[in-house]
């Protein structure tokens, strides 16, 4: 019997490749944990499904966009 993938799981390991993303970019880890968790802030005002695909290709681009105008997210 096939295991079902756990869609909490999949969140979880794109949120972590966005945030490793911004890491191996050269920012810092713990900026890049803010900056992700700022887009999940966006995201959920916004009333974002989470569990899709395209909620973390959002992140990297809202992410890119807002790093250009925003300060850092505290």
């Amino acid at each position: 019997m096939a295991r079902r993938a756990d869609p909490n799981r999949i969140f979880e390991a794109r949120r972590s490749a966005v945030r490793n993303r911004l890491v191996s970019e050269g920012m810092a880890e713990q900026t890049a944990e803010a900056w992700v968790d700022a887009w999940q802030d966006e995201a959920d005002w916004q009333d974002l499904e989470r569990l899709t695909p395209d909620y973390w290709k959002g992140a990297a681009y809202w992410i890119k966009d807002q790093r250009k105008t925003r300060k850092l997210p505290t």
